[in-house]
């Protein structure tokens, strides 16, 4: 992926780019799981990169998804909704969640989910990509995707290719350091020598570049994210994929579930102090055929950080950078930021310092943000009785998410910093559902009776329900989609 992206922008007349395999070269480094997902694209990239998300779709045999039902987590009979999508509207300069806050202070249930034309459109099973008229109820809604990262990869490697990046025969067999600790090249099984001005560590959790040979510290998060295995398998499927994953948690972690073309990408998070792989397989099979449970594969799970992912002239990416539980924020959506961030800051010579400094700045504050994020799904569970559980909501919260909670239970009122990876309404919905619940709302609410207000969240519900009417079913869409792309490739090849 990094090569591709490197590949459409740099003038290849000046530099060169090479990629040195650390193991077969057939499959992702590093990777467990079998399929990944990506959180919505900004807003200034979304519509002019639409097609490219079509294009990843069919590639990868995946799906789109617009959130994250999750299960059992604010307690073991309740599912929410993470969606991908505004929440309601504001009535002149009231926020809408404030609007609700008001209501249910007079006694009245509602529930945010409702007012979120992803969840909407996720509950009926059907899609559309939000298009570029901010007038339309559509562009309310985002979408991420569901990827098989097997299927995924092959595709990178060809288009890597295709745009001119070479991939040099042999495997990396040892990685040689100047005299200033930098590193000066890269040695081949088959005895090349490979030099660079800027070395990309993208050798997963090994991290033979940044990790073994520069020595860069590895940041531990299990005090925030206590899955130390993981499980993935695949269960072979006739549906169609629903647009949205699913988090399931259960009495030691939780396991979850990517629908993607023909198949569902399954993952077991877990502490083995609390329970063991048998258990998490058996969960598996009650959700497959019997015998149906294909590429089941089993390994250690450390979530952390680099503590600095630029080091000289040397920058990780993937799981060598960061691995994070991604009940919240995905690997796979880490490793794009890393990307993106990088084509932000290449450096115009070899002498990056300014440039290492300001990736590590923006990359730190980033991964703060992920890691509390995903922290509080763990601490603000609602389970009781369960040791693993109840263990989890003693764990401790850097300053940063502790505010967070403070200012939300006080004010109702989120609290946004630099480099946020998630939009105002993930946190919304996550301490709404998980029981942090404002004490007060905007004043300015009480300005407006409360029959308009309930007039106005009954006009925003029926927007939406009219605009997921219009929307075709996530399986059609996908078979649209796919005959589209297979059809440009026909068109495309030579007579």
């Amino acid at each position: 992926m990094a090569a591709a992206a490197l590949a459409h922008a740099v003038n290849q007349d000046d530099c060169s780019i090479v990629v040195v395999s650390d193991g077969d070269g057939k499959s992702p480094r590093d990777t467990i799981e079998n399929a990944d997902a990506t959180l919505p694209w900004p807003d200034h990239l979304r519509v002019a990169l639409e097609l490219m998300d079509e294009r990843m779709v069919v590639q990868s045999g995946g799906s789109f998804t617009l959130g994250i039902a999750l299960s059992g987590w604010s307690n073991p009979d309740t599912t929410w909704f993470h969606p991908y999508s505004s929440l309601g509207a504001a009535l002149g300069p009231v926020p809408f969640h404030h609007l609700v806050s008001k209501l249910r202070s007079e006694g009245k249930p509602l529930k945010l989910a409702n007012y979120s034309l992803a969840a909407l459109a996720a509950q009926a099973g059907r899609f559309a990509q939000a298009g570029a008229n901010p007038g339309s109820v559509l562009s309310t809604c985002r979408h991420g995707l569901h990827v098989g990262t097997a299927e995924l990869t092959r595709n990178l490697q060809l288009a890597a290719q295709t745009a001119g990046v070479v991939t040099v025969d042999g495997q990396l067999e040892s990685v040689l350091q100047a005299p200033d600790g930098s590193i000066d090249a890269l040695l081949t099984t088959t005895g090349q020598r490979i030099e660079g001005a800027l070395y990309l560590d993208c050798t997963g959790s090994p991290a033979r570049l940044i990790g073994e040979t520069l020595q860069e510290d590895w940041e531990d998060w299990s005090d925030w994210m206590p899955c130390n295995r993981v499980i993935s398998a695949e269960a072979p499927t006739s549906k169609a994929p629903l647009p949205y994953s699913h988090a399931e948690a259960n009495d030691s972690g939780w396991t979850r579930y990517l629908p993607l073309q023909g198949k569902t990408a399954l993952s077991g998070y877990f502490n083995d102090g609390f329970t063991n792989e048998d258990s998490v397989k058996d969960r598996f099979r009650q959700f497959a055929a019997p015998g149906q449970l294909e590429a089941l594969v089993s390994g250690e799970f450390r979530p952390g950080r680099r503590k600095r992912a630029w080091r000289r002239n040397c920058l990780a990416l993937g799981s060598a950078a960061a691995l994070t539980d991604p009940v919240g924020v995905s690997n796979l959506q880490l490793l794009r930021f890393g990307i993106n961030r990088l084509l932000n800051l290449l450096p115009a010579s070899p002498a990056a310092g300014v440039e290492a400094a300001e990736y590590n700045r923006q990359n730190r504050a980033l991964l703060n943000h992920v890691r509390d994020f995903t922290a509080l799904h763990y601490q603000l569970n609602g389970r009781r009785r369960e040791p693993f559980w109840e263990g989890c909501r003693k764990m401790p919260l850097g300053e940063t998410a502790q505010y967070r909670v403070r200012l939300y239970e006080r004010l109702g009122r989120v609290a946004l910093y630099d480099e946020e990876p998630l939009e105002e309404t993930a946190w919304i919905h996550l301490f709404d559902e998980q029981g942090i619940r404002p004490r007060s709302y905007s004043t300015m609410a009480d300005g407006i009776e409360s029959a308009a207000i309930e007039a106005h969240l009954q006009r925003v519900r029926a927007l939406m329900i009219d605009a997921v009417g219009t929307m075709p079913l996530h399986g059609d869409y996908l078979s649209r989609i796919v005959s589209r792309q297979k059809s440009k490739q026909i068109m495309g090849k030579p007579k």
